[in-house]
């Protein structure tokens, strides 16, 4: 969600931003009251709390979505341990639900917290970062260092996540299996990601 930026080459973050360690104490008390999924991003990889891992049917993975999981994601053996190694290091924290509609609820306890930057990428799915995180600031950082107007940018997104960045964007496309209030905001509708949509949408232009 823009919390860091890396120098593709060199794998090196350029621009990050990091939660700080009372918000990250915060959010894993949270998140383990209320036996949330939890997933915490550092150095650009995702780490995931074991239960997570042991009781996937909790939180309504589909065959495709666990493959995801297992593939993308570092079990942590012992969340203590990893908060005391990496508490000052985390870029952001997931939430996954169980239940998708408690996650009004869920993001309005931290509605007030002016240092953190909330927002979704799916219904089961809270994302948090530090304020300044996000993509539209991160994209806007991109910009600045390479002398590159916004006049110059199309950005494509599909969730809630997204929002700012395609209003950063001189053409903000969502694609067709984006909510229904994202397409809403965006300035064009391209085809669904299984429809090759963005590619299809490039093509068009050029």
């Amino acid at each position: 969600n823009g919390a860091a930026v890396y120098d593709a080459k060199s794998t090196v973050p350029i621009r990050n931003t990091v939660l700080e360690s009372q918000s990250v104490q915060a959010l894993v008390d949270c998140a383990l009251r209320n036996e949330l999924g939890l997933e915490l991003i550092t150095g650009g990889k995702v780490y995931a709390e074991k239960r997570y891992f042991e009781h996937p049917e909790a939180f309504a993975f589909d065959s495709r979505s666990l493959h995801y999981l297992f593939s993308t994601r570092t079990k942590i053996a012992s969340l203590d341990a990893f908060l005391e190694a990496h508490g000052g290091q985390i870029e952001s924290i997931d939430f996954v639900l169980p239940d998708p509609t408690r996650r009004t609820a869920i993001q309005s306890q931290f509605s007030d917290d002016t240092s953190l930057y909330v927002t979704s990428s799916h219904p089961r799915i809270v994302e948090f970062s530090a304020a300044g995180g996000g993509k539209a600031p991160a994209l806007r950082f991109l910009l600045e260092r390479e002398g590159i107007p916004p006049e110059k940018l199309i950005a494509f997104g599909n969730a809630e996540n997204d929002l700012e960045m395609l209003h950063l964007a001189a053409v903000g496309v969502a694609t067709a299996n984006a909510p229904e209030e994202v397409k809403a905001q965006a300035d064009a509708v391209c085809k669904s990601c299984d429809e090759d949509g963005v590619a299809k949408y490039l093509k068009m232009l050029i």
